[in-house]
């Protein structure tokens, strides 16, 4: 796992800042188009919800990880990933009201801010924070 994390760190433009910007614009397009001209994936558009915004949180998360720029992000990676992708569904949710076919509704929202939290959960718990405590045991190693 550590040697993906240096790749990730290496090559966060390619690994991690594109596919979040292409992973974003796909996801907006597809919630601007009408609902007739998106295939149906045969499941809950709930479920839907969820899963597009818990990989959107996923992506997030990884992008204000790897990212310096702006200090809050990199310190509160996972409180401002779900603030910036709930905050996002809710927006995304009021467009709907613009798109014909398409209506908000709470409980899609509320899919979408599950669905970026159990991201974050599954990023952060499974990945992140193990390779953290590693780097940090490593440090204390090399002193």
């Amino acid at each position: 796992m550590t040697k993906l994390y240096q790749i990730l760190s290496e090559r966060k433009k390619q690994l991690v800042y594109f596919p979040l910007l292409f992973y974003w614009l796909l996801l907006f397009v597809a919630t601007t188009l009408p609902s007739k001209a998106l295939p149906s994936l045969g499941v809950s558009d709930k479920i839907e919800h969820f899963f597009a915004y818990m990989v959107l949180a996923f992506l997030v998360l990884l992008t204000f990880h790897f990212q310096e720029k702006i200090e809050s992000f990199h310190i509160y990676p996972v409180l401002s990933t779900i603030a910036i992708v709930s905050i996002y569904g809710l927006l995304d949710e009021l467009h709907q009201n613009l798109i014909p076919g398409r209506d908000p509704e709470v409980y899609d929202w509320v899919a979408n801010f599950l669905g970026a939290v159990v991201g974050v959960i599954i990023l952060n718990y499974l990945f992140l924070k193990p390779l953290k405590e590693k780097n940090k045991r490593d440090r204390i190693k090399e002193k």
